[in-house]
């Protein structure tokens, strides 16, 4: 028993260890004897794992040079009966394109009409294609593609596609949305600014499994990044200004009195704006939901105190009161 371990040990560490030719000599078996199951399954996954390695698995860049080598490694142990071996193969359907990039549309396009790929490779195509669209706001594109393959993909053991049918509806209802407000026959920057909300119908659908807190608003923030430049002297331009308020103050502002000083500037800017109770209640909301330093309380206080001195009959003042009374001070 002792020489047979030792015969069937050194050969499952030369067939470890054993180098591996490139992908166009590659032609060896394993030999194994038939009645040694478990050091036949290791001696496999050994020399599946070693050309694995050897042709750099899953560093690919290029989609088509990912597809070619997961098409390899399928030829080469697809038909091996050794269920971590299977697995792993259909692990590597979505793992082997990890690090490979694509240009947006074409490319995802190609990638989604290619039948060579894997359907979840083809999926997965389809829902980046789509998630780029909604960032650039090539709305379009959506309903060209989407409703054409959502439902080729949406099978058991494929990516979830549940969400693109939200997309679609919601980006139908969106040109639909946009056709009623164009038909209003408002001023160029009325229509910009309406248009540019409207696309929070697509937001909400982009993210349809998650809560309010999970929406992302920015394909509307990059549409009016450039309002003021296209309307300078437009009576919108508070409004737009304080929309942008929060995507630039999150970036740069690590302090209470930062958020502030940074209204109080917008304030200064449209001193006569008709919407400075609403943008000053709301970030007396935002800053109290996470307060939690005494100055901050003490700053906090302030700053609502302010908004009932200026505003004693909004409605409200007495919610900014209670919070103070209640909360802030009692705490």
């Amino acid at each position: 028993m002792k020489t047979i371990f030792t015969f069937f040990t050194l050969l499952f560490l030369i067939c470890a260890c054993e180098q591996q030719p490139d992908l166009s000599t590659y032609t060896e078996t394993i030999k194994i004897p038939e009645n040694t199951d478990s050091l036949r399954n290791q001696a496999e996954i050994a020399q599946f794992k070693s050309v694995v390695d050897s042709i750099f698995f899953g560093t690919d860049s290029v989609n088509m040079q990912a597809l070619q080598k997961l098409n390899f490694l399928k030829k080469r142990f697809g038909n091996v009966d050794n269920l971590w071996i299977k697995n792993t193969l259909a692990r590597y359907e979505n793992s082997a394109f990890v690090n490979v990039n694509l240009h947006y549309p074409n490319e995802y396009i190609e990638c989604l009409e290619n039948e060579a790929f894997p359907k979840s490779r083809r999926a997965q195509c389809l829902l980046y294609l789509i998630d780029k669209a909604i960032s650039v706001g090539d709305f379009a594109l959506i309903l060209e593609f989407g409703p054409r393959y959502n439902h080729q993909f949406d099978q058991p053991g494929f990516i979830a596609m549940s969400c693109i049918d939200h997309v679609i509806d919601s980006t139908r209802y969106y040109f639909q949305k946009v056709a009623q407000i164009e038909a209003l026959g408002l001023p160029a920057d009325s229509l910009f600014y309406a248009r540019a909300w409207a696309i929070q119908s697509i937001c909400k659908g982009r993210n349809c499994s998650s809560g309010c807190a999970g929406y992302d608003f920015s394909p509307i923030y990059k549409q009016l990044e450039g309002f003021t430049a296209k309307f300078s002297n437009s009576q919108l331009c508070d409004n737009v200004q304080w929309d942008l308020f929060y995507t630039k103050t999150q970036e740069t502002c690590a302090s209470y009195q930062c958020y502030i000083d940074q209204f109080k500037r917008w304030q200064k800017k449209y001193p006569d704006s008709d919407i400075i109770a609403d943008a000053q209640c709301d970030l007396f909301f935002f800053l109290f939901e996470t307060v939690t330093e005494e100055t901050n309380e003490g700053l906090l206080a302030q700053f609502g105190n302010d908004f009932i001195k200026k505003f004693p009959n909004d409605k409200r003042a007495e919610s900014i009161k209670s919070c103070i009374k209640d909360y802030i001070i009692l705490k």
